[in-house]
């Protein structure tokens, strides 16, 4: 069974908050990182690690042409409370 996911989010039926510096606006989605005790996870009922990475730049296509790049890559690994009530185990990606 999946994961319930965390309440609330960015904007309805979005459920990820955007940890990190509040000083630090991405600059191409407009995202504020909204600070350090934001729950990096998406998984509600989560105990385990998390790694969250922003990367910000340009990529070549191989037509030649340079594309704008942000990406918000997340990592979990741990205990959670599936859907169905179940403690389970796993690891997730989020891109």
């Amino acid at each position: 069974m999946p994961p319930n996911p965390i309440p609330g989010g960015l904007a309805p039926g979005i459920h990820v908050w955007a940890p990190g510096d509040p000083t630090v606006t991405l600059p191409l989605s407009g995202t504020k990182l909204m600070g350090f005790d934001v729950d990096p996870t998406t998984i509600e009922d989560f105990s385990g690690f998390s790694a969250v990475a922003f990367h910000v730049g340009t990529a070549t296509g191989s037509d030649g042409k340079t594309y704008n790049l942000e990406t918000d890559l997340r990592t979990f690994k741990g205990e959670y409370v599936a859907s169905d009530g179940t403690r389970r185990f796993g690891t997730f990606a989020f891109i």
